[in-house]
Parts: C-alpha cells; sequence; structure tokens
C-alpha cells in the first residue's frame, strides 16, 4: 500500500440503486476522503445560472478541478452515473485514462435494482436513514415502465462495459459487498487499500430501504411479472415466478 503524501482522485461509477449512496457515507469516515455524490446531478442545479451550466457542460474538468480545490483532503471523489457523463464523455473517458481511480459499482439482479429504482422515483425517497419515520406505501407501477427502465439498464450496462475497457476499476457488487451490514466493514478495508490509505472503522446512518419484500411494497407485482414472462427479460424472474 503506498501512504505517500501525493493526492488520490476517483470516481464511483454506475448505475443508480446500486448501494452508491451508501459507499460514499462509508467512505466519509475516514479523515484522509472527501467524497461527494452526483456533482452532474442536473436536477440539483436549480440555483446555478444558465451561464455557470453552459461552463460546466463545456469545461467539465475544469468544474471538477474547481471542487476539488476547495477541499484539504488528501483522496476526493465523486459519484458519476453513467448518463451523467454522456454530454461530456471524451472528456472523462480521458479521466478515466488517466490518473484517476474507478470504483465501479454493479449490482447482479437487474429486477430488483429496476424495481427499487421505480419505486424510489414514485415515493421521492432515495435514502432512508435511521430514527426517521418512513410510511410503508404500496405502489402501483406500469409494466411496460418496467420493460422500459429493463432495457436502459441493459443498455446502461453494455455501456459500461465500454467505457471501462482496459481500465483497472475495482467492482463493488451490491450483493457481494453491501447488502449484509456485515460486510460493510471489509468492504471499507478493500476500497481504502485501493485508494491508498490505511483502513478506519466506518459506520452510517442509512438503512435499508424497506423490509417488505417487493411483492409488498408493489400493489400490481403480479401483472409485471406476467408481463415480463413473455419479454427477454423473463430470465430475470426469480426462479419461483417461471412457472
Amino acid at each position: 500500500m503506498n501512504l505517500k503524501n501525493n493526492h488520490t482522485k476517483f470516481v464511483i461509477f454506475g448505475q443508480g440503486r446500486s448501494g452508491s449512496n451508501l459507499l460514499v457515507d462509508l467512505l466519509n469516515n475516514h479523515p484522509e476522503i472527501v467524497c461527494y455524490k452526483e456533482l452532474f446531478n442536473v436536477n440539483k442545479w436549480v440555483n446555478k445560472t444558465t451561464i455557470v451550466r453552459r461552463v460546466v457542460y463545456k469545461f467539465p474538468h475544469a468544474y471538477i478541478n474547481y471542487i476539488r480545490h476547495k477541499n484539504k483532503h488528501r483522496i476526493f471523489g465523486f459519484k458519476l452515473m453513467y448518463h451523467q457523463m454522456l454530454p461530456f464523455e471524451k472528456q472523462i473517458q480521458r479521466m478515466f485514462q488517466q490518473d484517476w481511480k474507478v470504483i465501479h459499482m454493479h449490482r447482479n439482479d437487474l429486477l430488483k435494482q429496476s424495481l427499487s429504482g421505480l419505486i424510489a422515483h414514485h415515493s421521492g425517497v432515495w435514502i432512508h436513514t435511521a430514527g426517521r419515520y418512513h410510511e410503508e406505501k404500496v405502489y402501483r407501477i406500469d409494466p411496460l415502465q418496467v420493460i422500459e427502465d429493463l432495457v436502459r439498464r441493459t443498455n446502461a450496462a453494455e455501456y459500461e462495459k465500454i467505457a471501462l475497457t482496459g481500465i483497472g476499476a475495482l467492482t463493488i457488487v451490491y450483493e457481494d459487498h453491501l447488502e449484509d451490514p456485515d460486510k460493510w466493514q471489509n468492504t471499507a478495508k478493500q476500497v481504502f487499500e485501493f485508494l491508498d490509505t490505511y483502513p478506519v472503522e466506518v459506520t452510517t446512518r442509512m438503512v435499508k430501504s424497506d423490509s417488505r419484500t417487493l411483492k409488498e411494497r408493489i400493489e400490481n407485482y403480479d401483472e409485471i411479472i406476467d408481463q415480463l414472462k413473455a419479454t427477454k427479460f423473463a430470465s430475470l424472474l426469480p426462479a419461483d415466478e417461471t412457472a
């Protein structure tokens, strides 16, 4: 492990509902690390003027460096969702190929990832924290919306493969590294080593969004499953739903 005083820069790259917010929270326990969430989330730019937005899109690297130099931490990182990379793909690709480390977020269960994202979109709640009341609502989701989202996520996965070709990225798989809280410390240790720093104890106030099953959270879950059986996504269905 390299513990020199040189600065390390990294990107957490992938799709939503892969545990990226949790990983950001865990990494920010480290005194040497500052990790931002989505610097290029346009929905959070409501207070930026049109001119500032244009400058950011034209000079994304300068914008990133501006944020980075505002901090005194030795290790700087931020989240980048795949669709946020598209407007300035070439500039970000150069970052990947130069001195930026890349942590690739992946979730094996694409159907759960999709339904989780659609529920979050309907509820407007993307992060749950301990000690806050969260109403257990039931949602109705259009099956066609699920299919469209699965198409988008499948295409995104192919895009990610191309973007990461030849790059020594560290892959964090949700099911293997983050789904079980007992694995968080070891996962953080692995990432700290990847970022050339020492391990520290990590904690978070984030909790699983809902302990109920997807069938309990989605009013028309059976309808969605039936629709998917007639599509190329039938292979994504749980074994007990394919009969």
